[in-house]
């Protein structure tokens, strides 16, 4: 674990739920989770665009109107 204090209390780096063992009840106002990147599970990025389609609309956007998707590519 890593503390820094900071102008508006303490930041703590480390596992959540051994931070939150040690930690009194009602102490906290944020708690800031980043998710597992080294997970060895492949994520896929794909790149989309949307267009206008009131037939073919695979997507429904503000006030009901019909969107296609349109896809651009993916990254691994």
């Amino acid at each position: 674990m890593e503390y820094t204090q900071g102008i508006n209390g303490t930041v703590i780096l480390g596992d959540n739920l051994p931070v939150l063992r040690n930690l009194p009840a009602d102490s906290l106002d944020l708690i800031y989770v980043d998710p597992p990147f080294n997970t060895g599970k492949q994520r896929i990025f794909r790149k989309i665009r949307t267009v206008r389609d009131e037939v073919n609309g695979d997507r429904v956007g503000f006030q009901g109107k019909r969107y296609r998707t349109i896809a651009l590519g993916q990254q691994t």
